[in-house]
């Protein structure tokens, strides 16, 4: 019997096996942070495409409060592991807009008991309308990148 793993593997199994060997070399704080994220972005990406935006918003909500965690750790320490998690997460999930990663943040930071605010922006460039979604915590973004709030005309916001 020869040992599966003494054959060369197939290059596009490769980066999944550096990818595991990576998460499990991480505390596990963080591999806790990092799975949730994973579950948080998939599961507002399907809900996404099942429901429509303003019955989903709620759902969610209800869902972070229902599961909220006690604090292990400060509020600021919070919200950069959410960051970190949401970014490596990021490439993970097929699709995930900027809309599901900040759906995505604002449930794992209500989770922790932490407020946030969606932002949606608008702008037209070269003649093409753009859409673009952030999170902001305290006056700061969180997620969907510092200069949103500059280069997109802000919508009303959506507080938790």
């Amino acid at each position: 019997m020869t040992c599966l793993l003494s054959k060369p593997l197939n290059v596009k199994y490769r980066w999944c096996i550096r990818g595991l060997h990576r998460f499990g070399t991480l505390p596990s704080m963080q591999r806790r942070e990092l799975a949730r994220a994973v579950i948080a972005m998939a599961c507002a990406r399907l809900a996404l495409w099942m429901l429509p935006f303003r019955a989903l918003r709620p759902l969610m909500f209800r869902l972070a409060r229902a599961t909220s965690s006690p604090r292990a750790t400060t509020e600021s320490a919070a919200i950069g592991n959410v960051a970190w998690a949401l970014g490596v997460a990021a490439r993970t999930i097929p699709a995930a807009t900027c809309l599901v990663r900040a759906l995505a943040a604002q449930f794992l930071l209500g989770r922790h008991g932490i407020e946030s605010t969606l932002r949606l922006g608008v702008m037209r460039a070269a003649g093409e309308f753009r859409a673009h979604a952030w999170v902001e915590c305290r006056g700061r973004v969180v997620v969907g990148g510092d200069e949103s709030p500059n280069v997109y005309c802000m919508l009303p916001r959506i507080t938790w």
